[in-house]
């Protein structure tokens, strides 16, 4: 009994260790292996299937804001939603190296999203052989693409406490290296890709901040959509997403006007 509770203490102890070891290691290289990932995409897949879904996003979305700065996390964005949402049988349509119905391509249709066949390629064994910090990677598979709402910031901004809209579960999430979090107020809505590394998350670049004037033509229409069950979350992601680069493009238009479309 005394063993059983050292063995305990020592699992605790050491799964801290690596969790804060993963943590820091993300902090520093995420941006790194997020760009392998999508060069060996290119590599594996051709250029047509990223080409193709880039084309559906922007039909989809919109096209960027002229602005620079919004530009950039259009940008960041539409490349975390290729490596953690698309589709991976529409990607590999127009790829010559997997035809239909082999079986390599029905193990690569096996993994969830680009990100988790890049981690079960032999790009990243190798990889992992040079830098064994690198297996910290394999966390953002339970990575989370939501809508959040700030329940809380620190007076110095190192963390944010979100909660996910749809799953109700709060999230204690400090910034990456380069990132900052000064601006960002309790009660605004973010939309954007969360992973958890131990205690704590990452909020990857690229996220939305809607407006605070949207916030309560969102929460109406999230409240029809929680009650009546009607919509999946992911259209209200992808209406939300049209809704800001709407907005961002023509500031003159009444925000009541670009964010009441959300649940039609």
């Amino acid at each position: 009994m005394l063993l059983s509770r050292h063995l305990k203490k020592f699992k605790a102890s050491y799964n801290l260790e690596e969790n804060q070891v993963a943590a820091d290691f993300c902090k520093e290289m995420l941006t790194k292996y997020l760009e392998l990932a999508i060069v060996w995409s290119e590599d594996e897949f051709g250029e047509e299937g990223f080409v193709q879904l880039k084309n559906n996003f922007i039909a989809s979305i919109g096209l960027a804001p002229r602005d620079e700065s919004f530009f950039e996390r259009y940008g960041d964005y539409f490349l975390n939603y290729y490596l953690f949402v698309a589709d991976l049988k529409q990607i590999l349509a127009n790829s010559k190296k997997y035809p239909t119905n082999s079986q390599a391509t029905h193990n690569i249709i096996a993994e969830r999203n680009i990100f988790s066949a890049f981690l079960a390629s032999s790009r990243y064994t190798s990889l992992l052989r040079s830098d064994p910090g690198v297996k910290a990677l394999h966390l953002l598979r339970s990575i989370n693409f939501s809508l959040f709402r700030i329940v809380k910031t620190t007076k110095n901004y190192k963390h944010i406490v979100v909660k996910d809209v749809f799953l109700k579960t709060k999230i204690l999430v400090e910034p990456l290296h380069d990132q900052l979090f000064n601006g960002l107020n309790k009660g605004e809505l973010i939309q954007g890709f969360i992973f958890p590394v131990g205690r704590v998350s990452f909020l990857l670049k690229g996220h939305i901040c809607h407006p605070s004037a949207s916030k309560p033509y969102i929460e109406d229409s999230l409240s029809s959509f929680i009650i009546e069950k009607m919509i999946p979350p992911e259209a209200v992601l992808q209406q939300l997403a049209k809704s800001f680069q709407l907005f961002s493009r023509h500031l003159k238009i009444p925000i009541a006007e670009v964010y009441k479309t959300i649940k039609s």
